[in-house]
């Protein structure tokens, strides 16, 4: 059976030659055949990659601080840690989709 190009798939394999968005609980691979420049690809996830990356040491840097810890109400700190989760699992993404094009 042939699939629509709005098919969802769960757990798909990222496509050769694809674009890809990705969040905390989901990825999105668009085929472009040759229409996408490797390169920019690359770097855009790169770029990504390093916010990501930085927004990961914020949260951690906010958890380690004993103040936050020892004033900040529960929910704010159960809020940060669960930004905390969303970027490390985002980083992990984006490592696969970085290592798909090597």
């Amino acid at each position: 059976p042939s699939r629509r190009s709005s098919d969802l798939i769960e757990n798909a394999k990222k496509p050769e030659m694809s674009a890809s968005a990705i969040s905390e609980s989901f990825s999105i691979y668009i085929p472009m055949g040759g229409l996408i420049d490797i390169e920019k690809e690359k770097e855009r996830l790169n770029k990504e990659y390093a916010k990501t990356d930085k927004e990961l040491s914020t949260w951690n840097d906010k958890l380690k601080n004993e103040n936050f810890i020892k004033f900040a109400p529960k929910p704010e700190i159960d809020k940060i840690n669960q930004r905390k989760i969303g970027s490390l699992e985002k980083i992990e993404k984006l490592k696969i989709l970085l290592e798909s094009f090597k």
